[in-house]
């Protein structure tokens, strides 16, 4: 752990939610080796010092436990979601405060663990409750992991059981032989493994959005995505007149309203499909279906979700798109081909739209979206 921070792995020095719960990750396996070693030298330990050390140590070691587990499952959620509600955030905290107050009552009368005139430590039955909260944690995280790689047609990189796998086995080997403290080890190699995912992940994820690339998106289309049991529609989304954007507010706002675009579409896409930037203001949305309903009920919602953004006016900006779509037929078409057909579709959309706004493009639909396109591409 202390490696990863000395050679500044981008990914701990971000500023994004992920980046920070990942510090908090690294920070707590820091500690909890350190409070590991300090539990078991100490216990036994005669004097003041010895008792205070096995206290101190133990109950850091249940609070940091359960406190690291709730923020793999936090980052977990917002890794595969995007966002977390604040809902969610209530729930998922309820385990991290029943584990604080049990462990502050502990140091009072004993109720998680006892410590007895000689200075050594024992479980006691509560115990096991706290011990649990960490699987529960993982377990949940797990859970939504393979839900949303189940609908989603991504998600191949990132392995959501890197950090409950080892944990699994140190922790149940400790659990069952407590004098082999194995727990804080295989958290650190845990997540090790998940740093080094995500930078994996990074090759195919837009860096200014977060959604995936157009690298992706060809690596899934020209082979996950050819079997014959794929039920699968290909959406082309363009946000319309947005070269008047970058000319009235500069590229800086441009750049805003690129990342308000693509959390709009990733929020209206939810679990049924993955969303990727394609090229500059350019989007594609594969949904795992071919129903005609659930895909136009998707393209409403998106729409609608725009629309509500709009009427919020929280930016000096308002955003519309124009979408056009086409089934993926696995093995009788190319990427290519594909692609040009959802472009297609989308082109007819822009074109109407610019039908009843003229004022919006000075230069024409297809330059207007080739240039768009080709702009903001080259930030």
């Amino acid at each position: 752990m202390m490696t990863l921070l000395v050679c500044n792995v981008w990914r701990l020095r971000g500023h994004t939610r992920e980046d920070r719960l990942l510090r908090v990750l690294v920070f707590c396996s820091m500690l909890g080796c350190l409070a590991d070693a300090a539990s078991f030298s100490s216990d036994g330990m005669p004097g003041v010092l010895g008792r205070t050390l096995v206290v101190a140590s133990n109950t850091f070691l249940y609070a940091s436990g359960t406190i690291l587990c709730s923020c793999w499952a936090l980052l977990i959620h917002l890794h595969l979601r995007g966002s977390v509600t604040r809902s969610r955030e209530f729930l998922l905290g309820i385990p991290v405060a029943i584990c604080l107050v049990l462990l502050a009552v502990n140091l009072w009368v004993p109720l998680v663990f006892s410590v007895d005139a000689a200075n050594v430590y024992s479980r006691l039955p509560l115990s096991r409750l706290l011990m649990g909260f960490p699987y529960a944690y993982l377990l949940y995280a797990l859970a939504l992991y393979a839900r949303v790689r189940r609908s989603n047609g991504g998600l191949r990189l990132f392995p959501g059981w890197a950090l409950l796998l080892p944990v699994a086995v140190g922790g149940s080997v400790q659990i069952f032989v407590p004098t082999t403290p194995l727990f804080w080890p295989t958290v650190s190699v845990g997540i090790a493994g998940t740093i080094a995912s995500l930078q994996n992940e990074d090759i195919y994820r837009d860096r200014l959005t977060g959604l995936y690339n157009r690298a992706y998106l060809e690596r899934l289309a020209s082979g996950e995505l050819r079997r014959d049991d794929a039920g699968t529609t290909g959406i082309m989304i363009d946000l319309n007149a947005f070269k008047s954007i970058n000319d009235r507010y500069g590229h800086n706002v441009g750049d805003q309203a690129l990342i308000d675009a693509a959390r709009l579409v990733r929020g209206a896409v939810g679990d049924i499909g993955m969303t990727a930037r394609y090229a500059g203001d350019e989007f594609v949305v594969l949904l795992n279906t071919r129903d005609e309903a659930v895909v136009r009920r998707t393209m409403d919602e998106i729409r609608e979700d725009f629309r509500r953004f709009d009427e919020d006016g929280k930016r000096p900006y308002q955003l519309s798109v124009s979408m056009g779509r086409c089934p993926l037929e696995p093995g009788r078409q190319s990427v290519e081909e594909f692609i040009s057909s959802i472009d297609s579709a989308m082109y007819e959309d822009k074109k109407r739209f610019y039908d009843e706004h003229p004022e919006a493009s000075r230069r024409g639909v297809r330059d207007e979206a080739s240039g768009d396109g080709a702009q903001a591409a080259s930030r």
